[in-house]
C-alpha cells in the first residue's frame, strides 16, 4: 500500500503546469519506460516466447508470422527461437526463453510432442 493510501493527508496534488513540464522533458529526452520495471509493476512482461524447429520451412514461417502479428495486435512482444530438431537443443531453448521471464511459451510444430525426460524446473 502506498503512503498516500494509508495517510490521505500525504496525498500530493501535482499542478497541471508541472505535469506539462514533465511530459515535455520526457519527450525532449526521448524517454522510453524500462520494460523490466513495467513488468514488475504490472506483474507481466507482455512478452511471449515462440520456438520452432526451423524458420526455413514455409509452414513454420507462416505460423510464426501469424502468431507474431496477432500477439503484437494484443500488445505483446515476441522472442523467437529456432531450436533445430535435436532434443537437447529444444530443451536449451526452452530454458533460455523461460529465463527471460516471458509470460508464456508457444511451441510451433509437431516435433515438440516427444516426451521430455528432463523438463525445465523452477520457472
Amino acid at each position: 500500500m502506498f503512503p498516500s493510501q494509508q495517510y490521505p493527508e500525504w496525498s500530493i496534488t501535482v499542478r497541471k503546469s508541472a505535469r506539462r513540464q514533465k511530459k515535455r522533458f520526457l519527450k525532449e529526452n526521448e524517454y522510453t519506460p524500462n520494460a523490466f520495471a513495467r513488468g514488475l509493476g504490472l506483474g507481466s512482461m507482455k512478452t511471449v516466447g515462440i520456438i520452432c524447429p526451423n524458420i526455413d520451412d514455409i509452414y513454420m514461417a507462416k505460423a510464426v508470422s501469424y502468431l507474431e502479428q496477432n500477439l503484437h495486435a494484443h500488445g505483446y512482444d515476441c522472442i523467437l527461437g529456432c531450436s533445430g530438431f535435436k532434443q537437447e537443443e529444444k530443451v536449451d531453448y526452452v530454458r533460455l526463453l523461460l529465463s527471460k521471464k516471458i509470460d508464456t511459451l508457444i511451441l510451433v510444430g509437431s516435433t515438440y510432442a516427444e516426451n521430455c525426460k528432463d523438463p525445465p524446473k523452477n520457472y
